[in-house]
């Protein structure tokens, strides 16, 4: 089904991932793989299946990674443009310089941001039927950390949106921003009247949110994402992995030109394509990476294997509820 007043949508794709140690420095966030598929891909499919025909992806850290990842999902019925970020300080100073490139309104999303969505054609309505200047896709979030790692949003019964507040310092259960929105062009007048934050010098994107309301903007809230998880550490990437494992209904999930030897034990693991697995290793909740040889014998739990690193991430306890239910 088309929307026609959505024509274009933004994935912004340019961060470090400093927080994700080797890892971020390896690899930038949007090409991390979820269930063998890399996070953009999903991105790019959820602008698809919205209607949306034209998708503008804005690039920094590693940018010829993501870009060939993207060139890799040419079924995709999509014009995708890449924009090259000049200043890397912050989401919102990201999004002003896509701003000639994009139609008004449009959709949104954080490139680091694994996202299950559910009726997200409902923002669009919601948009064009209570004139608003923004529309954010939110969930209840029963985990105070999963607050604090993105930004808490207060509702009022209408669901129009009175208070964003970027990685809250005390939070309890709330309802929480995931990390996709629908935007007019009041965004961008936003973002230019809003001052860097301390202590990283940079315009935060829910600080520009805050200026729209404060200025009387109409700004809503939808509940239309099933799950989500920010992807700020090698934990988190693992913890995606198994929410969608358990999504599938699947013990694991083997590409077809991996080699797995014989006497391997893997329980709730993720294998890439072309990755070897052999000298009786027992593997449980693992994500192994494409072209990643592990040679055992020996055990390992908990960790995400790469061709050039492996990063231990403890347990992970935190699957959410549509994560244990397989919905």
């Amino acid at each position: 089904m088309n929307y026609p007043a959505i024509r274009s949508a933004a994935i912004l794709a340019g961060g470090r991932g400093t927080r994700m140690g080797v890892l971020g420095q390896l690899y930038p966030k949007a090409v991390l793989p979820v269930c063998n598929l890399p996070l953009i891909h999903r991105q790019l499919r959820i602008v698809s299946e919205c209607g949306i025909e034209e998708a503008v992806v804005l690039v920094g850290h590693r940018a010829e990674m993501v870009q060939r990842s993207v060139a890799r999902a040419k079924h995709l019925p999509l014009r995708i443009r890449f924009v090259k970020q000049k200043q890397m300080t912050g989401a919102a100073q990201g999004l002003l310089e896509l701003r000639p490139h994009l139609h008004s309104p449009f959709l949104l999303l954080l490139g680091d941001v694994f996202l299950v969505p559910r009726r997200l054609p409902r923002m669009f309505s919601i948009f064009a039927g209570q004139g608003a200047a923004g529309v954010l896709a939110t969930r209840f979030e029963q985990d105070p950390e999963a607050v604090r790692s993105n930004f808490s949003v207060t509702v009022t019964g209408c669901g129009r949106v009175t208070r964003v507040i970027e990685k809250p310092a005390a939070p309890a259960a709330a309802c929480k921003g995931v990390g996709i929105y629908v935007f007019g062009a009041e965004i961008f007048d936003a973002i230019e009247r809003t001052p860097a934050s301390p202590p990283r010098g940079e315009r935060e994107l829910t600080d520009a949110i805050q200026v729209m309301i404060d200025s009387g903007r109409v700004v809503m809230a939808a509940d239309v994402v099933a799950d989500d998880v920010n992807l700020n550490s090698a934990a988190e990437l693992l913890k995606a992995n198994l929410a969608m494992l358990r999504h599938l209904k699947q013990d694991n999930l083997i590409a077809r030109d991996s080699l797995i030897g014989p006497g391997v034990r893997l329980r709730s693991c993720v294998v890439g394509a072309s990755a070897a697995i052999t000298g009786r290793a027992d593997l449980r909740n693992c994500v192994v990476f494409d072209g990643a040889e592990v040679d055992g014998p020996g055990a390992l739990s908990n960790a995400v294997i790469t061709p050039e690193t492996t990063a231990c991430c403890g347990p992970v306890t935190a699957l959410s509820a549509w994560a244990a239910a397989g919905q």
